[in-house]
């Protein structure tokens, strides 16, 4: 208990500023912002919607894009019928085993 004493009586706590660690903040550090209000939501619902890529999926490409966008859609983009035309022989009633395949 003696030994105790003589370390604590011996301590001393001198101000050394240039060893403390100094820890910058957290990459990905955010701070809180304000609720948004329901014209801000609408807007970005809005914004949303005009760049998602997913909205025109089932348009044709010369609907969804106003020129080609690569050298494959040029083929047939400002056509208005079909190149080429459909086939009779696939256009059966009924489905089967047999015409599966040739069925668009």
């Amino acid at each position: 208990m003696s030994s105790t004493k003589e370390l604590l009586a011996n301590y001393t706590a001198q101000n050394r500023v240039w060893e403390v660690d100094i820890l910058p903040e957290k990459p990905n550090r955010t701070v809180p912002t304000q609720n948004p209000n329901g014209s801000a939501i609408q807007a970005a619902t809005t914004l949303l919607q005009d760049l998602s890529s997913l909205k025109n999926t089932d348009k044709q490409p010369h609907e969804r894009f106003a020129l080609p966008v690569t050298a494959n859609m040029e083929y047939g983009f400002f056509a208005t019928q079909p190149l080429i035309p459909a086939n009779p022989m696939f256009d059966h009633k009924h489905r089967s085993r047999m015409n599966e395949h040739g069925v668009l």
